[in-house]
């Protein structure tokens, strides 16, 4: 009997890949078959081995009875639709007899990125573990998807399709791909328009659009009544924003009554549009073919079907990929007044999406360049130099931190079908500004160097990326990068693009990323490898000169101390030439490490998740190492990159997750144990000034010895009541108010008989309680519980007062 039994075995979930039915009648039929494979591979399409089984497309179990059955609900990350399915869901569950079902499909951008919401609702228990393939309901919150992705695929015959717009309907339907108009009358398919945008303006809700697309759904589908559904929207409604105020839950009540108002039956043309566009690519025309078809196929949401051999690399990807990748998510972007513009920077400093770039040019070469430039307004750089500043509308978040921060008001919010983008691609083109002729202790000559980190997936308005795109402005082109696990690690270094990038020399970031607790450990092994690859490389020459000959007029010595970068570059190139053509060992071994002679830039990099709490023990090991590293905290004050716990960053009194009652300790004083191991150490927070940011990262670099930069940065986490496009204004709140100190602590005046001890940040000129009640992380708390709220707030307050004294005592104290 043992010998009849016939055993084979194969591999599934490969790739995080799903298991369908479709896979397991391949098995079956595997099973069944004369000829048994071994080793078989489903879910895949492996080329490589051949092993994977051919599976049937077309089979489907979607067993149940109700209408609709399913639905798929697509949205851009951080506009609410998911949060809307998660109350679709539970009042479906509370108000019917039906099995509901959810799970979410996203990619990795921060925010921003396509979010697919799968929705089952059945008459007995759901045992479907995979995704829906075939929705009565498909709505699309973003007009953009609709253009991009393939997201009507599953719509069964006579579906119902929801798309939010402000177009009308007409133009819409006219403006979608012609495979889809096609593929929408072919199935007979019941088409409504939404303009939740205009709805939410009009409400109040600024660009929350979720309750209108929850609402209409219920509407449309009739899966419970939707009188009860708007019921029990609004009790959900009040449980979720009641700690934000009346006012928001009033306006998202108007909402649900509402929102049948913004919605438009429209009734399918015979058949499509004369005009109808192709698809928007996923990746721009210039992509060289092995980005776009790899890479471009994973940015078009089309990354499961690629096969094993598309991989040939083994999972190498090239760096300054996201420049390709036009995600068009705002409706609303950045314009602006050439003629209006004061050419101060700000706007391209504080981009947290590197979308603006300011380009100086002879009126020579200007004039040649087809783009509108403006005479420069910088002398120092000279009097025959032209301006120009582009922004990029596919790039473009729509956050306004430009609009806000622009002190002339030459910039404003335009529709985004009439931003022109073409003004922005010929300008990346130009060659930079040479680096020798600016200073770059002038915040605004920074901004005519290239940028070494672009268009990253970050939030709308992000207050960490400010700070990484300066750095990497100023040290890029011989940066070393150790990221630690979070925001930063996220938006990057994720798949299908990478926001750093080279210069047109080929020189950039080198970045990595390694875990959660050991980022400070990691970063150090990196400048452990870097002195040793000098000293190797010391030896190796000294054998050149005494044993071969060569380097005869090279003082060894002196070469390693030579400190600037443009010079030692070019003891590279003379040293290269002189052993290009000898044969010995010795000169090889030279020849693979003489570009170490160019000291790298090595920063340690993370949120305060990682250096306040996890990576602590390891972050206090290196400050106490003496060696060469640059730590630059981004301080959120909370884990944000998994959805705002707080951490030992967070104050006293600050709601969030695991102290929804507010926290009731202070937040550690990172920069005061600093600097008790004696390294640099600076808190800087851009919004409040620049220069002092400026100043406190060249400083850092500068020394020799560990430093530790600690930024404030505002995050959605945060609940700024004035909006994330308002992050930079914030920042200088929070040092207005005492909130946050602003100090450079420089062990190299000590040295030299000056105070080690700058202190940037004046005395409050503001009210404290004033400006946390301006986040909901504080307000909250007043609102759900006043009397502790009063308690902490001042306890915060007191201990906020005492580490400003406690600094200026310091200051004091190194006086004597």
């Amino acid at each position: 009997m043992k010998d009849k039994i016939k055993i084979f075995g194969g591999r599934y979930g490969l790739g995080s890949k799903e298991f369908k039915p479709r896979d397991v009648k391949a098995i079956v039929e595997n099973m069944m078959r004369g000829t048994l494979r071994h080793n078989f591979t489903v879910g895949i399409t492996d080329d490589v081995t051949g092993l994977s089984l051919a599976t049937d497309s077309a089979f489907r179990i979607e067993p149940g009875t109700g209408n609709p059955r399913a639905a798929l609900l697509y949205g851009i990350g951080s506009d609410g639709t998911v949060g809307a399915v998660k109350n679709i869901v539970k009042i479906v569950g509370d108000n019917s007899d039906l099995y509901p079902q959810s799970y979410a499909v996203y990619d990795s951008k921060k925010s921003g990125g396509l979010t697919a919401s799968h929705l089952r609702f059945w008459d007995k228990p759901i045992q479907a573990q995979y995704l829906v393939e075939s929705a009565d309901f498909i709505s699309v919150s973003n007009f953009m998807i609709a253009q991009r992705f393939d997201v009507f695929g599953a719509l069964s015959p006579g579906g119902t399709v929801m798309i939010n717009t402000h177009l009308a309907p007409d133009v819409a339907f006219a403006n979608l791909p012609k495979e889809v108009q096609e593929h929408l009358i072919r199935n007979r398919a019941k088409v409504y328009f939404l303009d939740a945008g205009a709805a939410a303006h009009e409400l109040g809700l600024g660009n929350r659009i979720n309750t209108f697309i929850m609402l209409n759904f219920f509407n449309l589908t009739k899966i419970i009544d939707p009188k009860i559904a708007a019921r029990d929207a609004k009790s959900a409604i009040e449980k979720t924003y009641k700690k934000k105020g009346g006012d928001v839950v009033a306006a998202n009540w108007a909402a649900v009554d509402r929102a049948h108002e913004f919605l438009t039956e429209y009734k399918l043309p015979g058949a499509p549009s004369g005009f109808a566009p192709d698809w928007t690519p996923a990746m721009t025309a210039d992509a060289p073919a092995a980005i776009a078809g790899t890479l471009g196929e994973i940015a078009a949401m089309r990354g499961n079907d690629l096969p094993v051999s598309a991989f040939k690399n083994f999972g190498e990807f090239p760096v300054g990929t996201s420049k390709y990748e036009k995600r068009n998510i705002a409706d609303r972007v950045a314009a602006v007044d050439l003629n209006a513009c004061i050419q101060c920077g700000k706007c391209s400093m504080l981009c947290p999406h590197a979308a603006i770039r300011m380009n100086a040019l002879s009126k020579k070469q200007a004039s040649l360049s087809g783009i509108n430039f403006v005479p420069m307004k910088t002398p120092e750089l000279g009097n025959d130099l032209a301006f120009n500043l582009s922004i990029s509308a596919a790039d473009c978040t729509g956050c306004q931190v430009c609009v806000k921060n622009c002190p002339v008001k030459a910039l404003k919010m335009i529709p985004a079908q009439g931003a022109d983008q073409t003004a922005f691609d010929a300008a990346a083109k130009l060659p930079p500004m040479p680096r020798d002729k600016l200073n770059l202790n002038i915040p605004k000559h920074i901004e005519l160097c290239e940028h070494l980190f672009e268009f990253p997936g970050a939030c709308a308005g992000c207050g960490e990326t400010p700070y990484i795109k300066l750095v990497t402005q100023l040290f890029g082109d011989r940066m070393i990068v150790a990221n630690a696990t979070g925001c930063s690690s996220i938006y990057g270094g994720n798949l299908p693009t990478t926001p750093y990038t080279v210069n047109a020399a080929g020189r950039g970031p080198a970045w990595s990323n390694s875990l959660f607790e050991d980022n400070a450990e990691y970063g150090l092994g990196m400048r452990l490898a870097l002195n040793q690859k000098q000293h190797a490389l010391k030896n190796l020459l000294f054998e050149l000169q005494n044993t071969e000959g060569l380097l005869k007029d090279t003082d060894i010595e002196k070469l390693f101390e030579e400190k600037d970068i443009e010079k030692q570059r070019l003891n590279v190139e003379k040293i290269k030439s002189e052993i290009r053509n000898q044969k010995s060992e010795i000169a090889a071994n030279a020849a693979s490490l003489v570009d170490a002679l160019v000291d790298k830039s090595l920063w340690i990099i993370g949120g305060d998740g990682w250096a306040y709490d996890i990576g602590f023990g390891g972050l206090d090991h290196i400050l106490h190492s003496g060696q060469n590293v640059n730590i630059l905290v981004l301080d959120t004050e909370g884990y944000s990159n998994t959805g705002g716990q707080q951490s030992k960053a967070t104050p006293f009194g600050a709601s969030m997750k695991f102290s929804v009652g507010g926290k009731d300790s202070q937040k550690k004083d990172l920069g005061l144990i600093a600097m008790m191991t004696g390294c640099y150490v600076a808190q800087i927070a851009m919004g409040s000034n620049y220069q002092q940011t400026l100043n406190a990262l060249l400083e850092a670099e500068s020394y020799d010895g560990p430093s530790l930069v600690i930024a404030y940065a505002p995050c959605i986490n945060h609940g700024l009541r004035i909006g994330m496009g308002r992050s930079i204004e914030q920042m200088k709140n929070a040092v207005d108010a005492g909130y946050w100190h602003t100090f450079r602590f420089d062990p190299r005046n000590a040295d030299e008989g000056k105070n080690p001890l700058t202190i940037d940040s004046k005395a409050p000129t503001a009210g404290y309680n004033d400006f946390i009640m301006g986040e909901v992380r504080y307000s909250s708390l007043a609102l759900a519980f006043p009397d502790r709220a009063k308690e902490l707030f001042a306890a915060a307050e007191k201990e906020a007062a005492e580490k400003y004294e406690m600094l200026i005592k310091q200051q004091q104290m190194y006086e004597k």
